[in-house]
């Protein structure tokens, strides 16, 4: 944070929200790209310790606990941060106490049926790891209440620490279970130590201390707008993770862990960008709801950083993956290429629709994510299906596209409605990213050669153009995307 002072000086805003802002914004950016680069790490040597199956296999475990997860969202945490109060200590312990409840409910569910669904999808091998991982459950719910406070209060510092330790453990222990068993076993040990390490650090990192509790009113009050997160979390759930199931079960095991590898690489910028624009700008917006002007302006910011970032890393990832697959992981790998290619096209999209989904929540109005999320749901489940049979996991990619490619018209319409913007605006945050992507493409597809020296030396130069061209446009067409940090949220209007 304070480099980022020393580059950009930045005004001291009335609320101080602005500063906030920027402090935990920094402080997330900095959580998600360690977090990538250390989960990439895990992934890579993870690929040449296991097989394809060993990562389907665990990929149907997670799936099976998603889908109960999603069907009994409360989104409470949601509701606490949309809260207009400063003070939520009395919801606390009622929202403590309903989680639980939940977590219990989840894991007998998924121990009764576990049996039931591993021999659905044809992997009877995935029952015992249901099993197991139906415990990490209950260490997220048994979690201190008190850090949703991190994300309400934009106390990013708190919430970094909670997070990167939890990390560490993953990785630290599937690495060494990978080394030592060498089987699927390597990632549920890693996420086992991941969510108890969370809990742990949780109560260490705050004070405040839950009891079992419940508290009607609250509980109701708290509910009632965790319906609209729930009803979005179920087509969140088909869209995002039901292409998961069609490919297990259309296909095998070795497919599904094709396609989970392919989608983790050809969306891990956008997921991080996701996760930053949901961490931060969910609190941001709800604190503006009521201030159009300053609204307005910190969307545009937020859509014009999002630009800029996420054009460059979908068009690189298209251009290197059939280089970067055969020497990075291995030739057993190369069958996810086209999947890949066609995923970083929808890791883009979801970047820009997760800015949506922030503004739709952070200002009273999630019943739009859910509209987003069920025609996205519905366009996959129609054509996931022909697409899959006849063209594999690449199929399955493209159906997914497709799914988010459909919701734009409403994130543009609604968006626009709710900050007052004209089109223009939002046209020409996008147009020096794309242009300047273009040409770092076409410069890198003349470097790129299938050997590392050939892979670093094509990254390497598509950065340093990107950033080259894309400085210099906005030098003469509009202020460059950082310069908007000078003041964010718009205080001074």
């Amino acid at each position: 944070m304070d480099i980022l002072r020393s580059v950009i000086p930045v005004p001291e805003d009335g609320d101080g929200l602005t500063s906030k802002v920027l402090s935990g914004g920094a402080w997330v950016s900095s959580l998600n790209i360690l977090n990538r680069l250390l989960q990439t790490l895990k992934l890579i040597i993870l690929a040449r310790l296991l097989s394809p199956s060993d990562f389907g296999l665990m990929g149907i475990a997670l799936l099976a606990l998603a889908a109960l997860e999603q069907l009994s969202q409360l989104g409470v945490d949601q509701a606490l941060i949309h809260e207009e109060k400063d003070d939520i200590d009395q919801y606390l312990s009622t929202a403590w106490s309903l989680k639980i409840a939940r977590a219990v409910l989840i894991i007998s569910i998924l121990y009764v049926t576990s049996s039931a669904i591993s021999s659905f999808l044809g992997e009877p091998q995935a029952g015992p790891i249901l099993q197991v991982i139906g415990i990490t459950y209950m260490f997220r719910a048994f979690m201190n209440p008190a850090t949703v406070y991190f994300e309400k209060n934009l106390e990013f510092n708190k919430y970094f620490s909670l997070k990167l330790s939890s990390v560490f453990a993953d990785v630290i222990v599937a690495i060494a279970f990978g080394f030592i068993f060498q089987n699927v076993w390597a990632l549920v040990a890693g996420l086992f130590a991941r969510h108890l390490t969370q809990l742990l650090v949780s109560y260490r990192i705050d004070p405040f201390r839950p009891s079992l509790e419940l508290d009607t009113e609250k509980a109701k009050e708290l509910l009632g707008f965790g319906k609209w997160i729930w009803a979005s979390g179920i087509t969140t759930f088909v869209s995002t993770q039901g292409d998961d199931g069609f490919v297990v079960w259309l296909l095998s095991a070795d497919a599904l862990g094709f396609y989970q590898m392919a989608f983790r690489l050809s969306n891990a910028p956008a997921t991080e960008i996701s996760k930053i624009i949901s961490k931060v700008a969910f609190p941001t917006y709800s604190a503006l709801q009521n201030q159009k002007k300053r609204l307005r302006k910190t969307y545009l910011n937020t859509l014009e950083i999002t630009f800029y970032i996420t054009v460059p890393m979908a068009v690189g990832i298209v251009v290197v993956a059939p280089e970067f697959t055969v020497v990075v992981l291995g030739e057993d790998w190369e069958p996810i290429v086209p999947a890949l290619q066609v995923m970083a096209v929808a890791g883009f999209v979801r970047g820009i629709a997760a800015t949506g989904g922030a503004i739709f929540r952070g200002t009273g109005l999630p019943e739009w994510d859910f509209r987003m999320n069920l025609i996205r749901a519905i366009t996959i489940l129609l054509t996931i299906w022909p697409l899959t049979n006849y063209m594999g996991i690449t199929g399955a990619a493209i159906s997914i596209t497709l799914g988010i490619g459909v919701t734009m018209p409403i994130w543009l319409i609604v968006s626009r409605r709710i900050i007052s913007a004209r089109y223009r605006q939002y046209a020409s945050r996008a147009v020096i990213p794309s242009v300047s992507s273009i040409l770092m493409a076409l410069a890198v597809q003349a470097i790129l050669s299938e050997d590392i020296v050939g892979l670093l030396a094509g990254i390497t130069a598509g950065i340093l153009l990107y950033f080259l061209l894309s400085t210099l446009l906005y030098r003469y067409i509009r202020p460059h995307p950082l310069s908007v940090l000078q003041n964010f949220t718009g205080s001074s209007e």
